[in-house]
């Protein structure tokens, strides 16, 4: 049976950190009964892929077909702002410019920042948070008699995500050094134009989703609408900079450690000043373009 050791090493890490190590000791005869589960497994996957592997290459001729039939049957539309009775119901092709219907009312606003852009069909808002980060590598090697040893380290350095890293997950949290704040003030989030247009017709919501391209947006402090906001806002590389109180919350506590180990100091310095629960946010707004578009309702 396997027998999981104690840690057997523990050692100062990049990015303020440690890292440590834990070793899995498994013998011959858990290792034969993990085999043998696992040729049963592949039995059953590999005779229950036949019917899959007919079933998938069906639906390919069908689709295939269908595209076939399509393009003969597509009529093309040189003026997608004139709507023709004639070709309701038909399979339409066009190219158009794809705009934002309702410019005038100011176009996508962010309502935290107060940023927005008239033109844009989307504004996105890029929000990243300064935390603790776990990484994890594993190596195995055969041991005498059969037997595997199973060697797992964890590190622990702090990066810039645009998520929220949970560090009530890690494997060993060091009476709270590894601690994350339990949320972000500033999340990723896209704003879109109330109505987007494409030729004489609303953009359905579906292709709405489709939309994938943006350009950089450069905002100032000035463009910031909420005071308090920003009064403890700093400019940062063409986005803002937020400094968090995260880290005097934890000094303040009783946990007895020395837990930054960088120097504070103005977030132009880089990551050499970041904290525990700064964050950096940088705006993206997606601006008109021409599409081509297929389509069955005219």
């Amino acid at each position: 049976m396997s027998d999981i050791g104690e840690i057997t090493d523990i050692e100062h890490g990049e990015g303020g950190g440690q890292r440590f190590t834990e070793t899995e000791h498994e013998n011959l005869g858990d290792r034969l009964q993990s085999s043998c589960a696992g040729i049963c497994i592949g039995f059953l996957l590999f005779f229950g892929a036949f019917p899959l592997l007919y079933w998938n290459e069906g639906r390919a001729v069908e689709r295939y077909e269908a595209l076939n039939e399509a393009e003969a049957q597509v009529t093309t539309v040189f003026d997608p702002w004139n709507i023709s009775v004639a070709n309701e119901g038909k399979l339409v092709h066009f190219s158009v410019n794809i705009t934002n219907g309702d410019s005038n009312n100011g176009g996508p606003t962010d309502p935290i920042f107060g940023i927005s852009s008239p033109d844009a069909l989307q504004l996105h808002r890029q929000a990243e948070m300064y935390q603790w980060v776990e990484t994890k590598s594993t190596s195995t090697t055969k041991t005498y008699g059969g037997g595997k040893k199973t060697t797992t380290t964890y590190s622990y350095s702090k990066q810039w995500e645009d998520y929220l890293v949970n560090s009530y997950n890690f494997r060993r949290n060091n009476r709270g050094q590894y601690d994350n704040p339990s949320s972000m003030e500033f999340t990723p989030e896209t704003f879109t134009a109330t109505s987007i247009k494409i030729g004489a017709f609303d953009l359905p919501q579906s292709l709405i989703n489709r939309i994938n391209w943006a350009e950089e947006m450069y905002v100032t402090l000035d463009n910031i609408t909420n005071v308090e906001l920003r009064e403890r806002t700093e400019s940062y590389d063409g986005g803002y900079y937020i400094q968090s109180s995260f880290d005097s919350i934890v000094s303040n506590s009783n946990i007895d450690y020395n837990y930054n180990d960088v120097t504070t100091s103005s977030s132009s310095q880089g990551d050499g000043g970041a904290q525990i629960g700064d964050q950096r946010v940088f705006f993206q707004q997606t601006p008109p373009s021409i599409i081509h578009c297929r389509s069955s309702k005219w």
